[in-house]
């Protein structure tokens, strides 16, 4: 889906937050996510096409499409040196974003999907418990501005790792999703605040798109005592 006639989409997932009180909306913030993923060390990864788009679940029609027995075992296997392989220096989607921020006053922020902790390996089909280590790491959230500075050095096309992003010896960079939507968002330290839906900012991010945003959550609340 395009955004502002470009090749690529802004961000994947929108968060609104409405907050109420006495039955009356008295403040609402959004903000905007581009989710990327850690790739495995050692496994292609290959990303959705515009085909898979045009096919849709009609794929799913075919039982013999999985080319690899659903019984066999897969190792997966990451690292401080694994990549954000969708994530390019100096791309088309980098320089629509950057283009997005000088126009627009709703920040975007990239969200990366990691392992509960790193280093971590996981076999496919599970023969344990998945959940049996504790979150160190998870998903992370940046700021754009912060990760595209990171990546201003770097060649064209490249593709950063979790130790260029600041993750050292196991700790984590930037701010997990739940510090970022309850302490930097509600307490309104990040998101950009309006109050009509008829705001300009709001109406360009969910209505000058070719399709509708990929997945938006509303958060609403309301103090206790309030009528």
């Amino acid at each position: 889906m395009r955004h502002f006639h470009n090749k690529w989409e802004i961000g994947d997932i929108g968060i609104l937050m409405h907050f109420r009180y006495n039955g009356a909306t008295i403040r609402s913030k959004a903000a905007t996510l581009q989710s990327k993923r850690l790739y495995p060390r050692g496994k292609q990864v290959i990303e959705d096409l515009e085909i898979d788009y045009r096919i849709g679940f009609g794929r799913l029609s075919d039982p013999e499409d999985a080319k690899v027995p659903l019984y066999h075992a897969t190792k997966f296997e990451f690292d401080l040196e694994c990549k954000y392989g969708a994530l390019e220096a100096h791309s088309e989607q980098m320089k629509a974003i950057e283009q997005y921020g000088e126009m627009s006053k709703i920040p975007v922020f990239y969200q990366f999907y990691n392992p509960l902790i790193l280093p971590f390996t996981q076999e496919v089909p599970l023969i344990s418990d998945a959940c049996s280590h504790p979150l160190k790491f998870g998903t992370r959230v940046v700021p754009a501005v912060t990760v595209h500075e990171k990546l201003s050095t770097k060649a064209k096309n490249y593709s950063p790792s979790v130790a260029d992003l600041g993750g050292t010896k196991g700790r984590a960079f930037g701010w997990s999703l739940e510090h970022f939507v309850a302490d930097l968002m509600l307490r309104c330290k990040e998101g950009y605040i309006y109050e009509d839906i008829r705001d300009e900012e709001i109406f360009n991010l969910f209505n000058r798109r070719s399709g509708a945003i990929a997945a938006a959550f509303a958060v609403v609340i309301e103090p206790p005592g309030s009528r």
